[in-house]
């Protein structure tokens, strides 16, 4: 069995996060990586602009950047030999790589990571991903949302590296802090109406926000300005891989306002690094977290957010067990071990048309 990785770099990732950290975790030789640059491509552009009159399915949105990598990936494919493919981020229509007379040569697996509801609303279309002859969900309500639309599908969640993200005690502030990082799929004007309710009851808490400074409307820009003004909440936007883990090691509690997820890779991280979570009750990330080391709110419930932060807040024993309980599924369902091996036993199925 040779298993041929289809990867891309994510600029947002830090070197020990995302999928991109699990895969490095193949090092045997009968597992292959490629990488695929998504970034500008001006010979690209001008190529889709000469050639769209011309071409039909370049009119009905294929980008002529799409044809280039799927030739790169045939090429290693009739290179390689490989009997799986494997596209850790499988969502794009494929003109060439859906052929069948390609999918006689190798078995492709491809990993979704946008949820359902980028698919309702048409960014990615299920048909897209009808020639895997498996596709892999993050969490299990999108697999079952796909299970009548596509031949195979499983459920593998995400992973995290536990043995980097740690719990260090040694390091905790003596003023409670909550952390926010990241932007996709983020609820920003829940976060700002959560510290400023907080502030307005005059919590002793800091905020420690991450946040690249890309916000749109121009209303966000001033919430973050209103934020600022207040003398308990710090920002950061690109930070090193170091400061990252101190942030969480240094945190009493994950707040992670969400409008929708699958997999996140901030809430693993602070799982492993034994924080307790306050987010919003999505249809994914209900796979990863319980009441056990989560607090799991509806959309806009500003005052049940602040109130989990007051629980924590006002009793020390419940944030520690909650943080220790999180450590534990960590370790046990989400670390790099178990889900590469999950990800080998899928290998071997498919490898035998099981």
């Amino acid at each position: 069995m040779k298993v041929l990785f289809i990867r891309r770099k994510w600029e947002h990732h830090a070197a020990k996060s995302g999928y991109d950290y699990l895969f490095n975790s193949f090092n045997d030789s009968q597992y292959i990586s490629l990488y695929l640059s998504y970034k500008k491509n001006y010979f690209a552009e001008g190529m889709q602009k000469l050639l769209s009159p011309f071409w039909k399915a370049l009119k009905k949105g294929y980008r002529f950047d799409s044809f280039l990598k799927e030739l790169k990936i045939v090429l290693h494919i009739l290179w390689y030999k490989p009997t799986i493919v494997h596209f850790v981020h499988f969502d794009e229509k494929q003109y060439i790589l859906s052929k069948k007379w390609l999918q006689k040569k190798v078995k492709f697996v491809g990993t979704c990571h946008h949820p359902v509801s980028f698919f309702k609303l048409g960014f990615y279309q299920p048909q897209n991903l009808a020639h895997a002859h498996t596709v892999i969900f993050l969490d299990n309500y999108t697999q079952n949302w796909f299970s009548n639309k596509l031949a195979k599908t499983v459920c593998i969640p995400h992973a995290v590296a536990t043995d980097y993200f740690v719990p260090d005690n040694t390091k905790k502030e003596k003023v409670f802090q909550c952390f926010f990082a990241g932007r996709f799929i983020r609820d920003w004007d829940n976060l700002y109406n959560i510290i400023t309710l907080c502030n307005k009851k005059n919590l002793p808490i800091q905020f420690q926000i991450v946040h690249p400074k890309i916000l749109s409307p121009l209303n966000d820009w001033y919430k973050m300005i209103g934020l600022l003004s207040y003398q308990n909440v710090h920002f950061a936007e690109y930070v090193s891989d170091e400061a990252f883990l101190h942030f969480y090691q240094s945190s009493d509690v994950l707040l992670m306002p969400l409008f929708d997820s699958t997999a996140n890779n901030v809430i693993l991280e602070a799982m492993s690094c034994g924080l307790p979570v306050i987010t919003n009750k999505t249809s994914g990330i209900v796979s990863y977290l319980d009441e056990s080391i989560a607090f799991l709110h509806e959309q806009n419930d500003v005052e049940g957010m602040v109130n989990s932060i007051e629980v924590l807040l006002n009793n020390p024993t419940k944030k520690v067990e909650m943080g220790k309980l999180a450590r534990e599924k960590a370790i046990a369902q989400l670390s790099v071990e178990v889900v590469s091996q999950q990800l080998k036993n899928l290998y071997s199925k498919v490898n035998n048309h099981e």
